[in-house]
């Protein structure tokens, strides 16, 4: 995952995390007035690294849960 195509691949998924996020924000806004509705907030997390020879290479954030 240390090529290009890793480093691409790690930037594409932080991307698709944080959408998902704002997906989120986006709800608690158009919900903001709505009598009993509690905001969410997306949980964010490290996705598993890869080790490769001695070296741990990170792979990014996920949405672990809202």
């Amino acid at each position: 995952m240390s090529s290009l195509f890793g480093s691409m691949s790690i930037a594409l998924q932080s991307l698709l995390t944080q959408q998902g996020a704002l997906g989120v924000v986006a709800n608690n806004i158009a919900n903001a007035n709505t009598p009993g509705y509690s905001r969410e907030i997306p949980i964010l997390e490290e996705s598993t690294p890869v080790l490769r020879g001695n070296v741990m290479v990170g792979t990014g954030v996920t949405m672990a849960s809202v």
